[in-house]
């Protein structure tokens, strides 16, 4: 866990330096993380025998994988796209309306296998009240930019809370057989074409590497590093504690780096009223994962079965 926190923190922390230093394209950096995260996975994985039941059983992962990796590959560029325009606080909030947007796509599809309680409505309504006021103040204290770059910012944040909410989804009702170091690696492995064929123009008539300055090398070999190690220690750490304490984890992290990011970072600036919306927002988020994991605080006449997020 504590592997799995520090390299959370700092991959948030060296990416957006990345992403707003412009020297390093995006595409092919995602792509170095991907063959970073494969290479690895497969080295420590045992050797598979070659039998056609094993090769049928890789072949099937691979394809449920794909639609997954295609959301994977948007929702780590657009995110990587908002930190040129944003600090590391604005994205890490705006993702506490996943849950809420997993919840709208299962209402609309048809696969809701939990309905919802009035405490974890209530919750909703919470962390949709936390991040206005976080927006609130955020704008308030904002003097920079302009409507233009406004509205690309917007839509790339609606972008990837798109894409992450349906990578939820998918991943919960029709990846959730496979083991999640499977998963990882399936999906990176699909991935790899997806950043390849994004990343042509940028591999090809660039210099490439070896034409970045010696701290963007450094920078670019440290976030596929951290990335691997984010992709390792997620695994391992989701087999030691459920879906539920992860997920409070995760947020905890994400309050630890929002602090962070504002003592260490310049460009980050968190107003009185931004960090009342950050409680609000993640004490709705912490209260509906644990009303939601509670079989006490399932609906009276259905039985909910277990949810995993």
């Amino acid at each position: 866990m504590a592997c799995y926190g520090v390299t959370n923190i700092a991959l948030s922390f060296v990416n957006k330096d990345l992403a707003q230093s412009g020297e390093v394209e995006i595409p092919p950096l995602l792509l170095a993380q991907c063959v970073a995260t494969v290479v690895l996975m497969k080295l420590m994985a045992p050797a598979a025998k070659g039998e056609p039941r094993a090769l049928r059983a890789f072949s099937q992962r691979m394809l449920i994988a794909s639609p997954a990796a295609l959301l994977y590959a948007v929702q780590h560029y657009t995110r990587m796209k908002t930190f040129v325009l944003a600090a590391v606080d604005v994205v890490l909030v705006a993702r506490q309306l996943v849950p809420i947007l997993c919840f709208a796509i299962e209402r609309a599809t048809g696969t809701e296998d939990n309905p919802q309680t009035t405490k974890s409505l209530a919750c909703m309504g919470c962390i949709i009240a936390g991040v206005a006021v976080y927006a609130r103040g955020k704008a308030e204290a904002s003097d920079r930019g302009t409507s233009e770059a406004a509205t690309t910012f917007a839509w790339t944040l609606a972008l990837h809370l798109a894409s992450t909410s349906v990578a939820n989804v998918y991943t919960k009702h029709v990846c959730q057989r496979m083991h999640a170091s499977q998963y990882t690696l399936a999906v990176n492995l699909v991935s790899i074409p997806i950043f390849l064929y994004s990343s042509r123009r940028h591999l090809v008539p660039a210099p490439g590497f070896g034409s970045l300055g010696g701290r963007a090398k450094g920078l670019a070999a440290l976030s596929v590093v951290l990335s691997v190690g984010i992709s390792l220690a997620a695994s391992m750490t989701q087999k030691r504690i459920d879906s539920a304490s992860f997920a409070v984890f995760s947020n905890v992290l994400k309050i630890a780096t929002i602090v962070l990011s504002s003592v260490l970072d310049k460009d980050t600036s968190v107003t009185a009223t931004s960090w009342v919306g950050i409680g609000a927002a993640f004490a709705g988020s912490y209260f509906y994962s644990k009303f939601r994991q509670d079989p006490n605080n399932a609906p009276t006449g259905r039985k909910a079965k277990s949810r995993t997020s």
